[in-house]
């Protein structure tokens, strides 16, 4: 039985894995928690996804088709477990590590952050994810979307000031911050 695909796949597509596999399973991990559920989950869709390879990159914007995909797909895995969005606390619990006094004082306040964070329209909430909790650079995170990268800073924008709002806080851009972070 052959386990090496790599001759099988077109060499694009599994530049485009490699490229982007980790990203995938971060967004997917965020979403369904559980490493084996979220690891399955990013298999499942790179296998439904080879066969269609060759048909999404005649979209006018592949990145962006093949995300979109990838989205609808880790939507019905929520629903299969009974999700709708996000686990809040797994968004939590991801930057908070650490069992510390001020970790756990803190936590309270930044659950209602996360739950402000998972009511945001999907592309926002999307860049939020990658961006500020996976880490992921917003110039990669625009070629992961097919987005421009000033796109990705006007949802980071628009976001922020959405949250500021939604958690009644009165937020002005600091004099030293860029949009260029990342």
């Amino acid at each position: 039985m052959r386990t090496d695909l790599s001759g099988a796949l077109p060499r694009d597509f599994g530049a485009f894995y490699e490229a982007n596999v980790r990203m995938y399973l971060g967004f997917a991990h965020s979403h369904l928690g559980e490493r084996a559920r979220t690891e399955a989950a990013v298999h499942d869709f790179f296998v439904w996804l080879a066969p269609r390879w060759g048909q999404a990159l005649t979209r006018p914007n592949a990145p962006a088709a093949v995300w979109t995909a990838f989205r609808r797909h880790v939507a019905r895995r929520l629903e299969v477990h009974g999700q709708h969005r996000p686990v809040v606390e797994s968004l939590a619990f991801a930057l908070n590590r650490e069992d510390t006094r001020a970790t756990l004082e803190s936590l309270e306040s930044r659950l209602g952050l996360y739950e402000a964070i998972a009511k945001l329209p999907d592309r926002p909430f999307d860049v939020m994810v990658l961006h500020f909790l996976l880490k992921i650079p917003q110039k990669q995170v625009a070629g992961l979307l097919g987005v421009s990268p000033a796109t990705v800073r006007s949802h980071i924008r628009h976001a922020r000031i959405s949250l500021a709002r939604d958690l009644n806080i009165n937020w002005e851009r600091d004099r030293g911050e860029t949009d260029e972070s990342g």
